[in-house]
């Protein structure tokens, strides 16, 4: 295939707000073929997930990849499918990073979740259509984000009849699982149903070093822990579709999910606040997280091609309970305390999208949206810590409503295809009166453009974008609560949205039968949002949240994706950037610079057609996040390395072999640096996770 010579960079001013920004090239990852569209499989010689052809789902201001119904995804959690996309990794806390900012907001089929993370580990990946990685949303997106978004779209059409899969699977660690996910079909109705059950265990491994640095404060303390946690996981998921013609959609999804986990750790405890002199503490926890969702959603589409009104409504409920009990054996004499804490969240939402072409070559969008958050936080700590008695029964609510409007229009001029857009977003938080917490009130607009221009086989983009991160309901709490033996934690009443603007331009192309992409993209941030840790006038270890200066990041990306041979393909991708940000040293604050780097890669080889005996595929992932360093904290690195293995037994039993954390890093380092102290904390790794399953497809 002929591509360019040389690809024109170039520079462009914008006055944007408060001036003008540099604006330099980025180039999308390239798209490879996959399916005609929506609704046809992907060939069987393609991995897990495939990147979507353009013609059929890729749109201006996203990249979409489709998801297959194989024995491996039927396996996977959604997570596990998400975290070796381009643009996306996992740091060693597990947070979500795209293009390495952690601020990334999580949607289901369009609709926010609060419950993110537990939803991901619930939701099968063989439940997924596709997953759109959307780095600079348009203003047709909430604005909540200023990572970007990463948009999971359910399946929605079946097979006539019966179809579906059943799964037994164990593993080391205690490990055992068991999924049923049958989906039935008959003339407009659709019926999918997915239950989920989990139970594991692991051992704890972790090392605390903290010395105090100045003055004479009895922070020095260094903690040696072993124990062992279990955990056991139940989800349901019920979806309901009523198609009557192929203008009108109806449909219903429910899902509720529960996990139980427990620990009992003993640790070994040297304390400068008790001599110094070392001790044994016995600590133990249990935890319950219930989740339960609710929406409906009806689209129809117009007479006219390409027009379509989408309206949807959702609910939420989310419940977080926790406890733990301390007995601290000193030399003479025994201490025990305990914490207790229990967050209630309700959410609803309900929004309205539509869309009509206005000519052959443009198209106008334009929706509502109606959002709100209610939470009750109660903390209770009773007994006695180092620093003396503590009696804390205490309690915090408050809620958030938010209304966001919202308009783009989709047009051409010459070969340039245009995407302008503007989002205005009021948002209010209220607060019980007893907290003495003052309501928030801010309405903030957003706007985002989005270019793309092919120039012979490449084509060419840029978009420019701004978001905000809201404080979470909790971040706000105005009084002090107790985490463990020597720390509190605080919220902070006068905190601000984190603003963000993003910019990328750039372009994809394909070289020697390989698909490639280059990104390159400038990401600022003002009012950065981090927790600031001091000591309190008990002594303790008090964390906070506080708005501190700005950051910048400013770098690219380079994916490729092809085929060695017909029977072995590859996909890789990698990022790299060079961040500006505040940072304390000491009790100063100064300009750092850091660089941030990541990626993946996917190794794949199919023998045989898939769902006929003797099919076989094994996948070789490998991931790797650089260090991240913020206000005081530095973490270090995390590789990680999964190999996946299937083999049909039959032409409807399959057999499934994963092994998890194969090498690299066993342990997770964070360093912390507050003015009176340093602290070093590092937990083990557990691994090699072993998971062998057999999966029974109910349908051909």
């Amino acid at each position: 295939m002929l591509i360019p010579a040389k690809a024109k960079y170039f520079l462009c001013e914008l006055s944007y707000r408060v001036g003008a920004l540099c604006v330099f090239l980025q180039v999308y990852p390239a798209v490879a073929q996959a399916a005609e569209s929506p609704s046809v499989a992907p060939a069987p010689d393609e991995e897990i997930v495939v990147r979507a052809d353009p013609s059929a789902l890729r749109e201006i201001d996203r990249e979409v990849y489709l998801v297959r119904d194989t024995p491996l995804a039927q396996t996977k959690a959604a997570l596990e499918v998400i975290q070796n996309l381009p643009s996306v990794t996992v740091d060693a806390t597990g947070q979500l990073r795209l293009l390495g900012s952690n601020s990334v907001q999580i949607l289901i089929d369009g609709r926010a979740v609060s419950n993110a993370g537990t939803v991901l580990n619930s939701l099968q990946a063989s439940q997924i259509e596709r997953v759109e990685i959307i780095t600079n949303p348009s203003a047709k997106f909430s604005a909540y984000g200023s990572a970007g978004i990463i948009n999971i779209v359910l399946r929605r059409t079946f097979k006539n009849g019966l179809t579906g899969s059943s799964l037994l699977g164990i593993g080391n660690f205690d490990h055992v699982t068991g999924r049923v996910a049958p989906t039935w079909k008959e003339g407009p109705w659709s019926v999918s149903l997915s239950s989920v059950a989990t139970s594991s265990s692991s051992s704890i491994s972790s090392q605390l070093n903290r010395t105090a640095n100045s003055g004479n404060l009895p922070l020095d303390r260094d903690e040696q822990t072993r124990g062992r946690g279990d955990s056991r996981t139940f989800s349901a998921g019920l979806q309901i579709g009523f198609e009557p013609s192929s203008q009108k959609r109806y449909s219903l999804n429910a899902s509720a999910s529960r996990n139980d986990g427990g620990s009992d750790q003993l640790i070994t405890v040297a304390s400068a606040r008790v001599g110094p002199t070392s001790f044994i503490e016995n600590r133990s926890a249990n935890s319950r997280i219930d989740s339960k969702n609710f929406s409906v959603e009806r689209k129809v589409n117009g007479d006219k091609e390409g027009e379509e009104l989408r309206v949807s409504a959702s609910l939420n409920y989310y419940l977080i309970s926790t406890n733990a009990a301390y007995l601290d054996i000193l030399p003479n004499q025994s201490q025990f305390f305990a914490t207790d804490l229990n967050i209630r969240q309700r959410s609803a939402a309900a929004s309205l999208d539509y869309e009509r072409p206005l000519s052959t070559k443009s198209k106008l969008s334009v929706g509502l949206e109606v959002q709100s958050e209610n939470q009750i936080i109660a903390d209770r700590a009773l007994g006695f810590l180092l620093s003396g008695p503590v009696n804390i029964d205490e309690s915090f609510s408050g809620r958030w409503f938010d209304t966001s409007v919202y308009a783009t229009v989709q047009s051409q001029f010459g070969s340039i295809k245009i995407l302008s857009g503007l989002r205005v977003q009021r948002r209010i938080f209220n607060f019980k009166d007893a907290s003495e917490v003052d309501p928030v009130e801010k309405t903030l607009a957003y706007p985002s453009l989005h270019l793309e221009r092919k120039i012979g086989k490449l084509t060419a983009t840029f978009s420019v974008s701004e978001r905000a991160d809201w404080p979470s309901i909790g971040q706000f709490i105005p009084y002090r609560r107790v985490t463990g033996p020597t720390t509190v934690d605080s919220g902070n009443v006068l905190l601000e949205p984190e603003r963000s603007r993003g910019i990328e331009i750039g372009a994809r192309f394909s070289l020697l039968e390989q698909q490639v992409g280059l990104t390159l993209y400038d990401r600022r941030k003002k009012n950065v949002r981090e927790p600031f840790i001091s000591v309190d006038q008990n002594g303790d270890i008090l964390s906070s949240p506080i708005n501190v200066g700005d950051r910048s990041s400013r770098g690219g990306q380079v994916s490729i994706r092809g085929r060695f041979t017909s029977k072995i393909g590859y996909s890789a991708s990698a990022w790299f950037a060079g961040a500006v940000f505040d940072r304390l040293d000491g009790s100063s604050v100064i300009r750092a610079k850091a660089k941030e780097y990541g990626g993946n890669a996917q190794l794949e080889y199919t023998e045989g057609k898939q769902g006929d005996k003797g099919f076989g595929q094994a996948t070789l992932n490998v991931r790797y996040q650089g260090p991240s360093q913020f206000l005081q904290s530095r973490t270090e690195g995390i590789l990680a390395v999964d190999l996946a293995a299937t083999k049909y037994l039959t032409d409807r039993l399959s057999l499934v072999a994963a092994f998890n954390r194969l090498i690299g890093n066993r342990k997770i380092t964070t360093d912390r640096n507050a003015a009176s102290f340093v602290e070093r904390i590092t937990s083990n790794v557990n691994g090699p996770l072993i998971r062998l399953s057999l999966v029974y497809n109910l349908g051909k």
